[in-house]
């Protein structure tokens, strides 16, 4: 396991300098045997988070319309530094699907420019149409690496 994780974590890394390369390493990899596959799938978590429509079709995520998000709610506002931000949604689907749910949030930096960080929920595979609810919180603390200024943050 721990040289498969190595391996994954230097493709990931890859992605982020030459994605192409790593794209087309993903899809003569993928499927060849499980270990291959589990490799893949965990060097390729930095474009999945990106959104990038080839990885996204190889591990058969579709943009799919009948997708919705409704009753989106944000338990407390506004947030102080050291809070929590709790918030919840209703994910609506008319059919069948492979999903990966996500969400990003904009954080302001000291310098007033927006870094957007993405955080994976789940994903999961619906034999019928879906209705479910999600719950999540979301830490506002400093931490060592960065320092949270609550200027605006957009989920």
């Amino acid at each position: 396991m721990c040289k498969k994780k190595k391996v994954a974590n230097h493709l990931n890394d890859i992605s982020a300098i030459q994605p192409d390369l790593m794209k087309k390493t993903a899809k003569s990899w993928y499927g060849t045997n499980e270990h291959t596959t589990w490799i893949i799938k965990h060097a390729s978590r930095t474009l999945l988070k990106k959104g990038d429509p080839d990885i996204m079709a190889l591990f058969g995520y579709g943009d799919d319309p009948s997708v919705q998000v409704t009753d989106l709610k944000v338990v407390q506002d506004p947030i102080r530094i050291g809070e929590k931000m709790t918030f919840q949604f209703t994910l609506q689907a008319a059919k069948p699907l492979k999903l990966r749910v996500e969400y990003a949030i904009d954080y302001v930096k000291a310098r007033g420019t927006r870094n957007q960080k993405v955080f994976k929920i789940t994903e999961f595979e619906t034999s019928s149409a879906l209705h479910r609810e999600f719950i999540r919180s979301q830490s506002f603390q400093n931490m060592t690496t960065t320092k949270s200024t609550m200027r605006e943050p957009i989920l």
